[in-house]
């Protein structure tokens, strides 16, 4: 008998937006979390598999992630998580604060496949009203462009301007309020020839935003005549007084595609 038939012998690629289960500050239980849902990505024949903004640690961790515990136990569970997706036929895109040399710490996507990191983008804008604080945390990635040679993850590219391509499509990232900025880097990306713009988010909740939101990726993937992917921080997220609500979308073209929620438990839940 041959080989058995895939999506991608019939033309499709398959991408998926999860919003597992968070623990926060926990990055080991995180990491099993996404290892869960990357394992049952792969069954589903997902080629690439997008997580929401710092879903290692959580977004909501604000003060920690000046620490030094926290942002060694996210290195021992990104670690984990190399390890236990290794063997996967999938990218995997995760959100995790990334310290350099310098002392500057970025909000990155770390994007992973074959139990390697190939590429870390930063977030560029940093939305620092309202309820947002993350200039306190963070420092911006406009303009960055380095190498990363860590003596456990590697050589690897840290930088707003990566293409990648899986399984022949080419794709790139933007965060969050990237995509909310004057000049979004997905534009850019577009223009370079990405067919497919990746967007892990940590957008609370507020009356009407879910709609705002919805038509920001719409028009967004219209403008740019491309696939849009976008998943956010889910409920479990924040212990304080903002809700999130794991939304997840997916456009092409200027029309949204079927979005329903992947929730996924971590294994002690199960």
């Amino acid at each position: 008998m041959g080989s058995p038939v895939t999506l991608l012998d019939h033309g499709f690629f398959r991408a998926r937006a999860v919003s597992p289960v968070l623990s926060l500050a926990q990055p080991r239980d995180n990491a099993r979390a996404l290892t869960v849902a990357a394992q049952a990505a792969a069954e589903a024949e997902v080629a690439l598999l997008l997580s929401p903004e710092l879903s290692l640690t959580g977004y909501s961790c604000e003060d920690l992630f000046l620490t030094e515990p926290l942002l060694a136990e996210c290195r021992e569970a990104l670690g984990q998580l190399l390890r236990d997706t290794a063997e996967l036929p999938l990218a995997l895109v995760v959100g995790a604060p990334w310290p350099v040399a310098d002392g500057r710490v970025f909000n990155v996507a770390l994007v992973l496949s074959a139990g390697q990191v190939v590429g870390a983008v930063p977030k560029g804008a940093l939305p620092t009203y309202g309820e947002f604080y993350e200039q306190r945390w963070f420092d911006s990635g406009e303009g960055v462009a380095l190498i990363i040679d860590d003596p456990r993850f590697g050589t690897f590219p840290l930088a707003q301007q990566l293409g990648f391509e899986t399984l022949g499509v080419r794709w790139a990232l933007e965060l969050c309020e990237d995509l909310w900025s004057p000049a979004p880097p997905g534009v850019a990306h577009a223009l370079a020839g990405a067919q497919l713009i990746l967007n892990p988010s940590a957008s609370p909740e507020g009356v009407g935003k879910a709609a705002y939101r919805r038509d920001l990726v719409r028009m967004a993937s219209g403008q740019r005549l491309c696939g849009y992917l976008y998943a956010g921080a889910g409920p479990f997220e924040s212990s304080k007084d903002l809700v999130y609500g794991g939304h997840l979308l997916a456009a092409e073209a200027g029309s949204m595609l079927r979005s329903p929620a992947q929730w996924v438990l971590p294994p002690s839940s199960q």
